[in-house]
């Protein structure tokens, strides 16, 4: 669950250092505690417009006592922008370093003052804006797209001021003794959207990322889908929304109306009871076994539609972890210990099911066995990509990287299979270099960065026309709203078991969106 911001109930004591305007305060968090600069082993270095700021000694406990450690801030002027970077030495090893900036955020409404911390980077706000004590804004950012997750704040300090709080995690796999953070950019009133452009210039610098025209990543039939289909299978209970046969009788349906080219299949639980048969991978015996997905694909593809099978990035039942020996693979956290997933509820009893655990694809074994099973896939079926759900899911591993471990999948598959798409779920800017296509997103304005170099559909749990069921997905029920013409993520139709032909005349409506569509955004 989402935690709360734990503020100190006591004065930490920090030591302010002013600069330009500003003042700062800075904090290495270890594995055990968290410790700040001992105000009487802390020397100042000041000359033309640079400070630097130097601990030789820290206090934790609110001052009450003290360790030894090591920490050097050097903050300075950029012409109009203000910059600092900060490095630290502990005898613990080091999670964190954490900035506090006063004299800069202004108040926030009461009721936000304890909302869990904004993360960044992510693709709806990689970038925190804010606004100053001065009724201008500011924008922050680092100078590297180094894979840190980076988190941020505003609330009200023991003393009564108002700090902006930013806190920067070493790299999980990289932890030791010392830490050196980022290089931080802070910018006043800046033009709207100047940082945003900064950032992704930097991520195509230094990340390789193209825009959506220049991607080699993207098929080239994927540029003519105006509409995508979230066909809903075999669900967790066991339920059947539709079998492999009676999907196929759909889609010939739907071909009538608008031609197969344009569509997309997001084929969601074809694997069996979804989530309960993670990670096993072999096609539903209640909708058809293998001899029905084979009938289904060959039939989609004789209509010139693409099916794009789902998996799971992540997600493992735990009895399936031990039948595959693939126990080493699991996610650990910051703290390393074994991460429980306890979130969601699918047997409606009001309680949260920990059925599944999540697994890291930094780990050699598992990416493997993952990759096999996809290629499995796709040579018995031809099946023209994969969905990769959960592809934002970035735990606190101190031993696998899980960007580096998706990242050589995603090279493997593409030197295996031409044409071939990966279609992904949530994630930040650094997905966005390694995955074209997202099932999120789509509430983003068409102006947003995002949509320069990849393409959104509306998500898996969308509910569908009528009751609003959500199919497979844990959602359960979602109020049914029609895909807009004017929104750029493409037109997507969810289809569970009452879709056709009870709500054949809503259909032909999304049909005519997904048309209408295509006339405005597809390129």
């Amino acid at each position: 669950m989402p935690t709360l911001i734990q503020k100190f109930s006591f004065d930490f004591r920090d030591r302010y250092f002013n600069f330009d305007g500003l003042q700062f305060a800075f904090r290495i968090c270890t594995l055990e505690n968290v410790y700040g600069p001992d105000p009487e082993k802390t020397s100042l270095t000041s000359r033309e417009a640079r400070l630097r700021v130097e601990a030789k000694s820290l206090q934790f406990a609110g001052g009450q006592r003290k360790c030894p450690g090591h920490l050097v801030a050097d903050i300075w002027k950029d012409g109009d922008e203000l910059k600092l970077k900060v490095k630290a030495e502990h005898q613990e090893t080091i999670k964190c370093i954490t900035i506090l900036v006063r004299g800069l955020a202004a108040p926030v409404d009461e009721e936000k003052v304890n909302e869990w911390p904004k993360r960044f980077t992510n693709m709806e706000q990689p970038l925190p804006e804010i606004n100053t004590v001065d009724g201008g804004t500011a924008s922050i950012m680092p100078t590297t797209t180094r894979f840190r997750v980076r988190r941020w704040s505003v609330y009200q300090e023991y003393s009564g001021h108002w700090v902006f709080n930013m806190s920067e995690d070493e790299e999980y796999t990289k932890r030791s003794q010392k830490m050196e953070g980022s290089e931080w950019i802070i910018v006043r009133n800046l033009a709207p959207g100047a940082m945003m452009a900064r950032w992704y210039g930097l991520l195509e610098k230094e990340r390789g990322l193209k825009s959506w025209k220049e991607r080699g990543d993207v098929p080239a039939w994927l540029r003519q889908v105006s509409l995508v289909l979230n066909m809903h299978c075999e669900g967790w209970t066991g339920y059947v929304f539709n079998t492999f046969d009676r999907q196929l009788e759909i889609l010939r349906w739907i071909a009538e109306h608008i031609e197969g080219r344009h569509l997309l299949v997001y084929l969601a639980g074809w694997d069996g009871r979804y989530y309960w048969n993670y990670p096993m991978y072999e096609p539903s015996k209640a909708c058809g076994g293998s001899e029905g997905l084979e009938r289904f694909v060959k039939g989609a593809h004789q209509l010139g539609i693409h099916v794009i099978p789902m998996f799971s990035l992540i997600a493992s039942n735990y009895r399936n972890t031990r039948k595959l020996d693939l126990q080493k693979a699991a996610s650990r956290t910051t703290y390393d210990l074994e991460e429980v997933v306890d979130v969601v509820e699918w047997d409606e009893d009001l309680s949260a099911d920990s059925t599944w655990q999540p697994l890291n694809v930094g780990e050699d074994k598992f990416r493997e066995y993952f990759f096999n099973r996809i290629c499995w896939l796709t040579d018995t079926f031809a099946t023209d990509g994969v969905v990769l759900d959960i592809t934002g899911y970035m735990p606190r591993d101190p031993r696998h990287n899980i960007l580096d471990g998706l990242r050589t999948l995603i090279e493997n598959l593409h030197t295996r299979y031409k044409e071939f798409l990966i279609f992904g779920e949530m994630g930040c800017e650094l997905h966005m270099c390694l995955v074209p296509l997202f099932h999120a997103m789509c509430h983003l304005e068409a102006n947003h960065p995002f949509h320069r170099y990849c393409r959104t559909a509306y998500h898996l749990s969308i509910g569908a026309p009528g009751r609003g069921s959500t199919g497979v997905h844990e959602a359960g029920v979602q109020r049914y709203v029609r895909p807009q013409v004017d929104n750029p993520a493409i037109p997507t139709l969810g289809i569970v078991d009452d879709t056709l032909p009870q709500h054949a005349r809503e259909v032909e409506a999304i049909i005519k969106v997904a048309k209408d569509w295509a006339k405005r955004w597809n390129s």
